[in-house]
């Protein structure tokens, strides 16, 4: 019993973690790799928010970000 116990709090504890590092780093939301300038468009429904974009190699990710 005492290990059922201790596996569940692990699991907790990890998954408490691992919310709190997807919460609080910036993940990008789009990826887009082409030859070239991609040509898309990327619009955020909230009122403040936009994307930004950061080149790696031939992709582009954009990362939501919002105004305060």
């Amino acid at each position: 019993m005492r290990r059922l116990y201790v596996a569940a709090c692990a699991g907790i504890v990890l998954l408490l973690g691992l919310s709190l590092f997807v919460r609080y780093t910036h993940q990008p939301v789009a990826v887009v790799c082409d030859r070239g300038r991609p040509n898309v468009k990327v619009i955020s429904a909230n009122k403040h928010g936009y994307f930004e974009e950061h080149q790696i190699g031939p992709c582009v990710t954009y990362t939501h970000k919002v105004r305060h």
